[in-house]
């Protein structure tokens, strides 16, 4: 397993690259060497260097973490480097199905539903009931990242691997920080240990959540937010649900059904995590798989939920974006006044004008035939996204990014 060498000058080499680069769509890298990452699930950034998982790919062919280093002079080609290859012979997490977050400490956190120990969940292939895996990177620039595998799900009454990314504490006076929040049937908190080396510890959040929850946000007040892609019966289309934490520490926390979707008109299945703004306003998107006809002509779609008013009241739904009878593929990414998504075949702008308080939508790109993009997205503070595609491992997998 090569080392990803975090060099202090990236970010002037980064600040050279994009301005030479020119507007549009480019192809930064391709995923199509043997032991390359495969099934790629969208990308996060930090300190300027891009990373990603795939489903499958690497060493051993059941997924890797991997890192998209931008280039050291403009018009050079970005640097791949695989940080971990998931082994399930060895116990590892195995085939990821969701992007990592990064934490306060640089660290890569993610989950995975097969892998681990759990003798439960011995017979499939690949075995295991499922993992919360965390990859450190090195102390001095070109070591190894260091693997550690926080908890195995046993299965049964304690769950199975998650396929969404955890969610990250980001209130240190309601959680602890470094906490991940990560959704089975239910939400637990995995906590860190108080001495290095320590075992992280698992508290119960909340033990069903009708739909089973998917993707999850936490605000800046400590508030989870998240998704299911059933509602309060099976024939609902989904819900958004929030989950406030205890009045004291110990305590239990409230979930809350904030709104239930009505798929034909207002889209299918929410899955992605959602994004909070600093007013309360939720961001979401739904995937637009249409479960049972009559499906109407929403399916996919970009939608906005506003508070109340008082306390108690109703949550506004808006309509930001309808994709007609095709999949959203990303969650929304929001800047400012503008929402940046994928669906199936195209890379989309959605922009609210500050004086009528409309939302346009512009198609930043179509994408090719069998090019699927999904994940989530990266805009930096250029303006530039990044993304990938490969929704199936049958398609073109490619890394791109696009300059406004």
């Amino acid at each position: 397993m090569k080392s990803l060498q975090i060099l202090t000058a990236i970010a002037t080499l980064s600040t050279l690259a994009l301005a030479a680069d020119q507007p549009g769509f480019k192809v930064i890298y391709n995923f199509d060497n043997p032991g390359d990452p495969s099934y790629p699930n969208g990308l996060v950034e930090f300190n300027g260097v891009l990373y990603g998982t795939s489903t499958f790919g690497g060493e051993f062919g059941y997924g890797t973490v991997f890192a998209l280093q931008r280039p050291s002079a403009p018009g050079g080609k970005w640097t791949l480097t695989i940080l971990h290859s998931f082994n399930p012979a060895t116990e590892d997490a195995t085939e990821p199905a969701s992007a990592a977050v990064v934490g306060p400490d640089g660290a890569l956190y993610g989950t995975t539903p097969y892998g681990g120990d759990a003798p439960l969940c011995q017979e499939p292939t690949p075995p295991g009931c499922g993992t919360v895996y965390k990859l450190q990177p090195p102390a001095e620039p070109g070591g190894e990242w260091t693997e550690t595998i926080l908890y195995t799900f046993l299965g049964g009454a304690d769950g199975y691997g998650s396929l969404s990314s955890p969610a990250l504490c980001r209130n240190p006076s309601v959680c602890t920080t470094g906490a991940l929040y990560v959704s089975t049937a239910g939400v637990f908190e995995l906590q860190p240990p108080s001495a290095p080396g320590g075992a992280w510890t698992k508290t119960v959040v909340d033990s069903l959540i009708t739909g089973g929850p998917e993707g999850m946000t936490m605000s800046d007040q400590g508030v989870l937010y998240g998704v299911t892609q059933l509602g309060l019966d099976p024939l609902a289309d989904g819900k958004v649900f929030s989950l406030s934490p205890p009045a004291s520490p110990g305590g239990y926390w409230t979930e809350t059904t904030l709104y239930v979707l009505q798929g034909r008109h207002e889209g299918f299945l929410p899955k992605q995590p959602p994004s909070i703004a600093e007013d309360g306003t939720i961001y979401a998107t739904t995937a637009g798989f249409c479960p049972i006809a009559p499906c109407g002509d929403v399916w996919g779609s970009v939608f906005a939920l506003a508070p109340p008013s008082a306390p108690g009241g109703a949550w506004t739904y808006t309509l930001l974006h309808s994709a007609g009878q095709e999949w959203v593929t990303s969650p929304a990414v929001r800047r400012g006044d503008t929402i940046y998504a994928t669906t199936a075949r195209r890379l989309l702008k959605i922009q609210r004008d500050p004086a009528t308080g409309t939302w346009t939508t512009t198609i930043l790109h179509t994408f090719e035939n069998y090019t699927i993009p999904g994940g989530p997205l990266v805009v930096d503070e250029s303006g530039k996204i990044f993304g990938t595609t490969g929704e199936y491992p049958s398609q073109r997998q490619i890394a791109y990014s696009y300059q406004p």
